[in-house]
């Protein structure tokens, strides 16, 4: 009984269009739809092919952040020791910094997704004597 659902979910994470439309008239088990083994072990050892390209370029984006991150944290740093008492950053000029490096880490800018708060305490927790003012 769960195979229906579960065909039906792994053509829509797949992208099958052709296996969506088959089943699009009802509940394939009440239809007597008949599934062989082998499509169903190829159709799942699809679908877990899939998750690991996606879990695989995940992992490659967090990498990217996290290099990117760091050299933006060094850069503070950096700036701070040669000016220690009168160096301001802006919150979106670092943004807009922290994207441009993203960029040229090979990060596409629609998968960016960088949020200013999320990036405001992460860099107050990482630079010691760095505070946030309004």
């Amino acid at each position: 009984m769960d195979i229906d659902s579960r065909v039906r979910s792994v053509a829509h994470e797949l992208g099958d269009f052709d296996l969506i439309s088959k089943p699009s008239t009802g509940d394939t088990i009440a239809l007597g739809v008949k599934y062989h083994a082998n499509c169903l072990a190829s159709l799942y050892n699809r679908a877990r092919e899939h998750d690991k390209e996606k879990s695989s370029e995940k992992n490659s984006q967090a990498m990217a952040h996290s290099i990117t991150l760091a050299e933006l944290i060094y850069q503070i740093q950096d700036s701070r020791k040669e000016q220690p008492h009168t160096t301001v950053f802006k919150l979106s000029d670092l943004k807009k910094e922290y994207c441009k490096m993203l960029a040229q880490q090979g990060v596409a800018e629609e998968t960016q997704e960088i949020h200013s708060t999320h990036l405001k305490e992460t860099l107050t927790a990482a630079v010691p004597g760095l505070t946030a003012n309004t």
